[in-house]
C-alpha cells in the first residue's frame, strides 16, 4: 500500500537527515527535469478550484494522464482551503501509481500496477526482478518505489535486489551524470541500514571527496545514541580516509567476532589480533592455533608464536575432540624468523628454529597433525606434514617431513627451487630404481624435466622412450587413463614439442576418430598452449568434412595447421570447414568465435577480428542478447591482440552500455590511454574506480600495472585498502611500483598471513613464495630506517634463503637506486649475478640460470650486453618459452633499441597470444615509437 500524507514523507526525511547529512549535502539543486513542463503541472493543479466544471474536469483528467511526476504539486493541493480541490487531489494520488509517469512504457506500468496490489512477497519481488530486467533499467522508477512502500522490509527487498546488479542499475546513474539519483538510493540504504551496501557509502564519500564530512555527522549521531550499524559505518569511513587506529578503536564494542578479527588484519593490528584470537573461553580449533601462530609472527611475537605451533602439533583432533595442549608443554622454544634458512637435515646447521632439547618432538608430532575445517562444520582433513612448518618459512623441517614420508616429488620440488640439483637428481634415481611400471615412466618423466632444465640432450630422448613404450603397446602404459596420465604428465613437464612431434603414430592406437579417450586424452594436447579446445574443435570439424581420412594423416594435419605449418590454401580450407551451411544463427556465432581465436594463435590478426565482425553481425540475426555479447567479446579480444586500441575502446563502451560489465569500462580506459586519449581514460577509470568490487580493482591493477601511469592506480589503491578481501598480491606489486615500502610491506603481510590459514590449499612454490615476498617486504620496508649498508645485508641473506625470487632482488636493487643508494644497489646485484654466474660455470647450458640472469640484468639495468648474450643461448635450446623471448624483448628496450624490443616482444607475442602483459607492454613501445616520428 502507498501512503501519500503529509506525515509521511515529513517523518521520511526527519529520519534521513540525520542519519546522513553528509549524503544529503551530495544532492544537487533538486530541480526537476524540465521535460516534465512543471508549468503546466502547476497551472492544472490550480484549474482544480477554477469556476467552470468544464475547465475543472479537463484539469482532472489532464493531471490523472500526466502521473507521478504531479505527485508534488497534488500534495500541495491535498492541503488546499478549497473541500473540492482537495478531494480530487486526494483521490489522484490514491489512484497514481508510483513511479509510473507518463512516458513509463507500458510493460513497466503494468508491472508497477501488479506491484501496486496486495500481492505475496515472491509476487512482488518477482516484478522488481521482471523491471531489473527492464534495458535501460528504470532506475528512478524503483527509487520511487522504495519511497513509496511503508514497510521497511519491502523496502529492503527492493534494496537487496538492486544490490544484486549494481552495476547495471547504479552505474547508468554515475555514467549520465545525474548523481542525485545515486545519492537517493545511498540515503535509503543507510535509512534501511544495509549492511552489504556500506562499501559502496563509503567508495561514494571517497569518490566524492565527503569523507570528513560525513564522519563527522556519523559521529555526532553516535554521540547521541549507540547504533551497531553506524559504529561500522563510521569505522569502515575511517579505514578509507586512512586513519586504521581510530577504525579499530571505533569498532572495538561492536559483538562481531568475524568482522573484528576481519578488521584487525585490514588494518595491520596483528598484536591485537593475536590477542582476541588467543582470548576465547574455548581452546582454539586446527585453524584458529593457525591463525594465532601467524597474527603473534607478524606482532614479532616469536616465542608466543613457538609455542603456539607446539600447541598445534600435540592437539588431538580426532572424532571432534577438543585440541589438548602436550608435547613441548610449556618448554621455552623460540623461532628465529629472520634467518630464512633450511634446517640442519640436509642443508646445515643454519636453519629458521632454535629450540630446547628435545624439542624435535615438535616436528616428529606435526607429521600427525590433523585439522578441522571449523568449528560448526565438524569435518577434518589431514594435512600433509611439510605444509605448516613450510607455510611458517621452516623449509628444512618441510624437506625433512617429506624425505621421510618418502615423497620424493615433492622433496624434489624443494631441492630444485634452491638449487640442489644434485640431490634432486639422486633422489630420483634412488625412486627409479626401486619403482615399477607405470609408475617408473612418470618418474623418468620428473627426471627428463630436471635434466632439460640443465641443457642435458639427454632428456629428450628419455622422454621419446617413454612415448615409444606407449606407441608400442608396453602392457603397463596400455590402461586409458594411464596413458592419458602419461601425455598429460609430458606436456606439463615442459616436452610439448616431443610430444606433438610423436601424436600422429601414437594417434594410431585409436580405431574410432571421435572414441572419447582419443579427443579427451590426446587430441587436447595436440593444441598450442594457448587454448587447448581449438584442438577438439578442429578435430571433430575435420571429421565431419572427410570422415574417411586415417587418423594419422589426420592428426599429422591437424598438428601442422595448429601450428601455422601447413600451406595458406591448405589452412584456408580448414578455416572455412567451420562454419556449417546448414548451422543455425547462433551455431554460425560460435564457429565463428572459433575461427576468430585461431587465428589469433596462428597470427592471422586482420582473419581474426573479420571473423569476429562476421560473429557480431550473425549475432544480431539470431536475435539472443547473450550471443550478442559472446560474439562482442570475442571482437574485443581480437582487436586488443592486434592492438587496435581506438576500436577496441569503442567496443568496450558498447560492451559497456549493453551488458554493465564494470571491467568494459576498466579496459575502455586503459585502451583509451594507449590509443593516446589521457583525459577520456581518466574519466572512463574513474567511473570504474567507484563501481568496481574488490576483485574487480584487483584485476584493473593487474592490467595497470603494465603501464607507466601511476595516478589511476594512486586512486584505486585506497579501494584495497578498505576492501575486505585479503587477496592482496596484485596491490603489493602496485605500491611498489609507486615506491612507498610501508604500504607494500602492510600488503604483503597480509598476502601471507592469507597464505597461512590456507595452508591445505596453497602449492609448495606459492607457500615458498609467500614467505619470499614477505622477506623482502620486510627488507625494504626497513631502509629508511637501518640504513643503506644494513639493508644491503639483510638482502644479501634473504637472497641466500630465497634464491630463487629473482623479482625480489631487482625489485630492492629498485628501492636502493630510489634511495640513491647507487654502490649498495650495484653490490646487491652483482652478489646475485655471482651466484647465478656460479651455477652457469658447472652447468653452462642450464635454461633456467640463462634467464634469471638475463632477467635480472633487465630488470636492474645491469650487464645488459651479457644479459642479452645469456638470453639468446637461452633462446638457441628452447625457442618456444616466450618467457624468455620477453626477456631478451625488455633487454634489447633497456639498450635503447626499440625496434629490436617490438620484434622481441612480437615474438613472444605470437608464442602467447593471450598475455596482457605482453599485449600492454607492445602497445607502448609501439605507441612510443609512433612518437618519435
Amino acid at each position: 500500500m502507498g501512503c501519500n500524507s503529509e506525515a509521511y514523507w515529513t517523518g521520511i526525511v526527519r529520519k534521513t537527515i540525520p542519519i546522513l547529512c553528509a549524503i544529503l549535502l551530495w544532492v544537487g539543486s533538486g530541480a526537476r527535469a524540465a521535460d516534465l513542463s512543471q508549468v503546466d503541472v502547476a497551472q492544472a493543479v490550480k484549474d482544480l478550484g477554477a469556476p467552470s466544471f468544464a475547465v475543472r474536469k479537463a484539469a482532472q483528467a489532464a493531471l490523472a494522464g500526466v502521473g507521478w511526476e504531479a505527485r508534488k504539486e497534488l500534495e500541495e493541493a491535498v492541503r488546499s482551503g478549497d473541500p473540492e480541490v482537495s478531494d480530487v487531489a486526494r483521490q489522484l494520488l490514491a489512484e497514481m501509481l508510483p513511479g509510473v509517469t507518463r512516458t513509463t512504457p507500458d510493460t513497466q506500468r503494468e508491472l508497477v500496477t501488479r506491484y501496486a496490489k496486495d500481492l505475496p512477497a515472491d509476487e512482488k519481488r518477482n516484478c522488481v526482478r521482471q523491471l531489473l530486467d527492464e534495458s535501460p533499467v528504470p532506475c528512478r522508477l524503483l527509487l520511487d518505489l522504495i519511497e513509496w512502500e511503508t514497510e521497511d522490509a519491502s523496502r529492503k527487498q527492493i534494496v537487496g535486489e538492486v544490490l544484486g546488479r549494481t552495476p547495471a542499475v547504479l552505474g547508468p546513474m554515475l555514467e549520465t551524470g545525474e548523481t542525485a539519483d545515486y545519492d537517493r538510493f545511498l540515503q535509503w540504504a543507510v535509512r534501511l541500514e544495509a549492511a552489504d551496501l556500506i562499501p559502496r557509502v563509503v567508495v561514494y564519500a571517497w569518490y566524492r571527496g565527503k569523507l570528513p564530512v560525513m564522519q563527522a555527522q556519523v559521529a555526532a549521531q553516535l554521540a547521541k545514541a549507540d547504533n551497531p550499524y553506524l559504529r561500522r559505518l563510521l569505522a569502515e569511513l575511517q579505514v578509507m580516509g586512512g586513519t586504521p587506529d581510530q577504525a579499530v578503536e571505533t569498532a572495538r564494542s561492536l559483538e562481531n567476532p568475524v568482522y573484528w578479527q576481519n578488521l584487525l588484519v585490514r588494518t595491520g593490528s596483528w598484536a591485537e589480533l593475536a590477542a582476541s584470537l588467543d582470548s576465547g573461553t574455548d581452546p582454539p580449533d586446527g585453524p584458529e592455533l593457525i591463525r594465532l601462530a601467524a597474527a603473534q609472527r607478524l606482532a614479532g611475537q616469536d616465542a608466543a608464536a613457538a609455542a603456539t605451533l607446539a600447541k598445534l602439533a600435540a592437539a588431538d583432533q580426532e572424532d571432534g575432540k577438543a585440541p589438548k595442549t602436550g608435547g613441548l608443554g610449556d618448554a621455552p622454544a623460540q623461532i628465529v624468523w629472520q634467518d630464512h634458512g633450511f634446517g640442519p637435515e640436509l642443508f646445515g646447521d643454519r636453519g629458521m628454529v632454535v629450540l630446547p632439547a628435545g624439542a624435535n618432538e615438535l616436528r616428529l608430532a606435526m607429521q600427525q597433525v590433523r585439522i578441522s575445517s571449523g568449528r560448526r562444520s565438524g569435518r577434518q582433513q589431514q594435512v600433509e606434514a611439510w605444509r605448516l612448518p613450510l607455510a611458517y618459512g621452516l623449509v628444512g623441517d618441510a624437506v625433512a617431513f617429506i624425505q621421510r614420508q618418502g615423497q620424493a616429488s615433492q622433496a624434489v620440488t624443494f631441492l630444485t627451487q634452491f638449487y640442489r640439483y644434485a640431490e634432486a637428481d639422486r633422489l630420483l634415481k634412488e625412486e627409479l630404481a626401486a619403482a615399477q611400471p607405470p609408475q617408473d615412466a612418470f618418474l623418468t618423466i620428473r627426471r627428463a624435466a630436471l635434466l632439460r632444465s640443465l641443457g642435458d640432450p639427454a632428456a629428450d630422448t628419455m622422454v621419446t622412450d617413454i612415448l615409444a613404450r606407449c606407441r608400442n603397446g608396453d602392457e603397463k602404459l596400455a590402461d586409458d587413463k594411464v596413458f592419458g596420465a602419461l601425455m598429460i604428465a609430458v606436456d606439463s613437464a615442459g616436452f610439448h614439442d616431443v610430444l606433438v612431434a610423436s601424436l600422429p603414430e601414437l594417434m594410431a592406437r585409436f580405431a574410432n576418430p571421435l572414441d572419447q579417450s582419443a579427443l579427451v586424452q590426446v587430441v587436447n594436447l595436440l593444441a598450442s598452449r594457448q587454448d587447448r579446445g581449438l584442438a577438439w574443435f578442429w578435430w571433430t570439424r575435420m571429421v565431419q568434412a572427410n570422415p574417411g581420412e586415417a587418423t594419422t594423416e589426420r592428426a599429422a594435419r591437424l598438428r601442422d595447421f595448429l601450428a601455422g605449418k601447413l600451406a595458406a590454401e591448405a589452412a584456408d580450407t580448414v578455416l572455412r570447414s567451420a562454419v556449417r551451411p546448414d548451422a543455425s544463427a547462433s551455431e554460425r556465432v560460435q564457429d565463428l568465435c572459433q575461427v576468430s581465436r585461431t587465428c589469433l594463435a596462428l597470427w592471422r590478426l586482420d582473419d581474426a577480428v573479420t571473423a569476429s565482425r562476421l560473429a557480431v553481425r550473425a549475432a544480431v540475426d539470431c536475435k539472443d542478447r547473450n550471443m550478442g555479447r559472446y560474439a562482442r567479446s570475442s571482437l574485443m579480444t581480437a582487436l586488443v591482440c592486434s592492438r587496435k586500441w581506438e576500436e577496441a575502446a569503442a567496443e568496450y563502451s558498447e560492451s559497456w552500455r549493453d551488458g554493465r560489465d564494470v571491467t568494459s569500462l576498466g579496459m575502455q580506459g586503459i585502451a583509451l590511454f594507449l590509443a593516446g586519449h589521457r583525459e577520456e581514460a581518466e574519466k572512463s577509470l574513474d567511473r570504474f574506480a567507484v563501481l568496481a568490487g574488490p576483485s574487480q580493482v584487483g584485476w584493473a591493477l593487474t592490467q595497470l600495472d603494465e603501464l607507466p601511469w601511476s595516478e589511476p592506480v594512486r586512486r584505486l589503491l585506497p579501494r584495497v585498502v578498505y576492501g575486505d578481501s585479503l587477496a592482496v598480491e596484485l596491490p603489493a606489486t602496485a605500491a611498489r611500483r609507486l615506491g612507498d615500502p610501508a604500504l607494500e610491506l602492510q600488503f604483503a603481510r597480509r598476502q601471507w598471513f592469507e597464505g597461512v590459514q590456507a595452508v591445505s590449499s596453497r602449492s609448495p612454490e606459492q607457500l615458498l613464495q609467500g614467505n619470499a615476498t614477505l622477506a623482502f617486504a620486510e627488507c625494504r620496508a626497513r631502509l629508511a630506517n637501518a640504513g643503506p649498508a644494513a639493508t644491503l645485508a639483510e638482502a644479501k641473506q634473504v637472497s641466500d634463503a630465497f634464491p630463487f625470487d629473482v623479482d625480489g632482488v631487482a625489485d630492492t636493487v629498485e628501492a636502493l637506486d630510489r634511495a640513491g643508494a647507487k654502490a649498495e644497489a650495484d653490490a646487491l646485484c652483482e652478489y646475485a649475478l655471482a651466484r647465478e654466474q656460479r651455477i652457469l660455470d658447472k652447468l653452462p647450458d642450464a635454461v633456467k640460470h640463462l634467464n634469471g640472469y638475463a632477467w635480472l640484468c633487465a630488470r636492474t639495468g645491469r650487464n645488459l650486453a651479457k644479459g642479452e648474450d645469456y638470453a639468446r643461448r637461452a633462446i638457441a635450446k628452447v625457442p618456444e618459452q616466450d618467457e624468455i623471448v620477453d626477456t631478451l624483448a625488455v633487454l634489447r628496450y633497456r639498450q635503447g633499441d626499440l625496434d629490436g624490443a617490438i620484434a622481441a616482444g612480437l615474438a613472444s607475442l605470437r608464442l602467447e597470444p593471450w598475455s596482457v602483459h605482453y599485449r600492454l607492454q607492445l602497445g607502448l613501445w609501439e605507441a612510443e615509437k609512433a612518437n618519435r616520428h
